[in-house]
């Protein structure tokens, strides 16, 4: 098991499901007697050019980060 610290304070126990060590991210389940915020994930193939796109996380240890940005022709 894990500690869970959402930014609101609310600490939980989780689960660790899967987990990636070279891009440092892992799938967590834990259980709240409330509901807990989402974001809706979509599916990289179905990208177009012109769509906002935004990444959530924390690589290399920073916390809280966000990335937002157009996705734009690709070139071979």
């Amino acid at each position: 098991t894990v500690s869970v610290s959402l930014q609101d304070g609310r600490e939980f126990e989780g689960v660790v499901l899967n987990f990636d060590h070279h891009s440092d991210i892992a799938v967590l389940k834990i259980k709240s007697k409330t509901p807990l915020p989402a974001a809706r994930l979509g599916s990289s193939c179905k990208l177009r050019p012109g769509d906002w796109v935004v990444a959530l996380g924390c690589p290399l240890s920073l916390q809280n980060t966000v990335t937002a940005g157009i996705v734009r022709l690709r070139f071979p």
